[in-house]
């Protein structure tokens, strides 16, 4: 495994404009595990919400918001094309009014960017609690709008102007990108001179670099993919090694109740939160759910099944497999330090070794290649898949070979598959943030 690099690791990032949706928790699920795995294979790492609290989501944000706060006053509502209609802006609107009680009388007149400054608030506050309750933390919270006022944006433009990279045509300033291997140039500053939201892209990949780390890490959605050779380009083009950029796609996700789709909308305000479907199925089920599939592929998300304490509920079939394995070594009175080494090997070099042993023992032996293989990917995936098998295989293992017997040899080699099997299905469960049940 190669040694462990200084990593910057950026994921989520959903404009503070609504409550988180079920493709952020899915991000937010697959981010999480993916930190945890790097950490134990002994990288550094540093985790990222990159916030984009300026431009045009956020003004169509406080323009949604003030015509809330009209129809709560008994006014006519008239949200503007393409702003926000979801009920969580209604509880806003009122959170407003109760706050800023003096704005009540010239709230024709209050300017827009008071709404968006107390919605962008507001909504943040309701994503940390959100992520907390997932289980997700981040060391550092970016903001656009600090970094823009700090004269970084205008320092990346200039970087790359004095380079020669930069150029004007049809009133607009473009970089010029294809000499970096992207498919065409791109504008960086438009013709009304405003900035593109490419830019400020631009200058925060510049400032994640110059703080010094050797492997940066983003996750988008689907609709980013084209993104990648130009984010790239630019790195490039400020003088970073762009090899050391790596971008995580994660497709979006369908949930199904009752065998039908279920619609999502976030501008609608017709989609289901993170929140929600942690109420509906539990922290783990949803996070083991969202981690069923590669990040590649479009993930089906059965909220029915996810619900069920049965055997067909892959996380609550790992989890009982290891509830089992705690309760065989309680019942056995031996401690994990009381384990006999000497009579372990001793069974396992002269005592003739089952079908279901044997499988349990190439399992452990793959544990190893199973991280590697989610750090070759960037994906969890893998690691759940392992676990998926590893507690099928655990549970063969238990209905047809007696663990505890008169056979001092074969009990000792058992209880130590048991207790090995313990700490694998643990610390599996512990990298995906799932939580492990002594008892179920």
């Amino acid at each position: 495994m190669e040694e462990g690099r200084r990593v910057l690791f950026e994921y989520v990032s959903a404009n503070p404009t609504g409550p988180l949706s079920i493709a952020h928790a899915r991000q937010a699920a697959v981010g999480d595990a993916l930190v945890r795995i790097m950490r134990y294979a002994g990288h550094k790492v540093d985790t990222e919400y990159y916030l984009n609290n300026v431009g045009v989501q956020i003004d169509l944000l406080g323009r949604s918001l003030k015509e809330r706060c009209l129809e709560t006053l008994g006014r006519t509502c008239l949200i503007p094309e393409g702003g926000y209609k979801g009920a969580y802006l209604k509880e806003l609107a009122a959170r407003f009014l109760s706050v800023c009680r003096e704005k009540i009388e010239s709230i024709d007149e209050a300017p827009i960017e008071e709404f968006s400054r107390f919605a962008v608030g507001e909504i943040l506050g309701i994503i940390k609690d959100e992520l907390y309750r997932f289980g997700v933390s981040f060391d550092n919270w970016f903001s656009q709008e600090a970094m823009e006022k700090e004269g970084e944006v205008k320092e990346a433009l200039d970087i790359l102007k004095d380079r020669g990279f930069l150029y004007e045509k049809d009133g607009a300033i473009w970089f010029a990108s294809t000499r970096f291997g992207d498919d065409k140039d791109r504008v960086v500053v438009k013709s009304d001179g405003s900035n593109t939201y490419f830019t400020a892209d631009i200058a925060y990949h510049r400032n994640k670099f110059e703080r010094g780390y050797n492997w940066v890490i983003d996750m988008w959605g689907p609709d980013h993919h084209g993104y990648i050779a130009r984010v790239k380009a630019a790195i490039d083009a400020l003088g970073f090694n762009p090899d050391l950029f790596d971008v995580i796609i994660v497709q979006l996700v369908t949930l199904y109740k009752n065998g039908r789709p279920l619609a999502m909308s976030t501008r609608q305000g017709e989609y289901i939160t993170i929140d929600e479907l942690m109420d509906e199925v539990g922290v783990d089920a949803a996070r083991f759910f969202l981690l069923m599939r590669r990040t590649s592929s479009h993930l089906d998300f059965d909220l029915d099944l996810a619900k069920k304490q049965a055997p067909e509920n892959p996380v609550y079939y790992v989890q009982y497999a290891y509830a089992r394995a705690c309760r065989i070594m309680e019942m056995s009175g031996t401690s994990p330090e009381g384990l006999s080494i000497d009579l372990f090997e001793r069974a396992f070099l002269d005592g003739e070794i089952e079908t279901e042993e044997r499988q349990l023992i190439s399992l452990f032996l793959r544990f190893q290649s199973v991280i590697e293989a989610c750090l070759f990917d960037l994906d969890p995936y893998p690691l759940n898949e392992y676990l998926r098998t590893f507690a099928a295989a655990f549970h063969r293992f238990y209905e047809r070979c007696r663990v505890i017997s008169e056979d001092e040899l074969k009990t000792a080699f058992r209880l130590g598959i048991v207790e090995v099997s313990r700490v694998v299905l643990r610390k599996g469960l512990d990298l995906l943030g799932i939580s492990s049940p002594e008892r179920m």
